[in-house]
């Protein structure tokens, strides 16, 4: 896997405004610790972090791609598939491209929705979710100074 300086906080922090201000869904991160909110919520999860856009390790174009994933837990089924419908219609947007643009993230997929709860009676809350490739840059910065004057000698 090549080093990556990804600063994935920025994909956490830009979910997270963008469903509470379209949904009113208050997001929190898979296994993230603390106390989990009462449904209806949202859980985000990086599943796969980085995923190379091709076979070469040293592409040196910064681009790549990864998977992250979306439940909605609410306390009925019917309501949770509501709610994943609209998150899923959020991320098409414009205002979700537009901020998606400023921020240098593509939505390449978007895959199925999916019951993601396991049947037991005392089960409190419903999941329902689907996850997104998305098409990140990471933007390396050298400790070079730039070069500002060049001088040409003639022969």
């Amino acid at each position: 896997m090549a080093a990556v300086n990804f600063d994935y906080e920025v994909l956490y922090k830009t979910f997270s405004k963008l469903i509470y201000d379209y949904i009113g869904l208050t997001m929190i991160e898979l296994n993230g610790g603390g106390v989990q909110p009462k449904p209806p919520f949202c859980v985000f999860d990086i599943i796969s972090p980085y995923i190379p856009l091709n076979y070469l390790e040293d592409d040196s174009s910064g681009a790549f791609e990864c998977v992250v994933s979306f439940t909605v837990y609410d306390l009925s089924k019917v309501s949770a598939l509501s709610k994943a419908g609209e998150l899923r219609k959020m991320l098409d947007s414009i205002n979700t491209l537009d901020r998606f643009k400023e921020i240098n993230i593509v939505l390449v997929e978007k895959m199925p929705t999916q019951i993601r709860y396991v049947q037991e009676n005392n089960q409190i809350a419903k999941m329902v979710g689907f996850d997104c490739r998305l098409r990140l840059h990471d933007v390396a910065v050298d400790d070079v100074e730039p070069i500002t004057d060049i001088k040409l000698k003639e022969m």
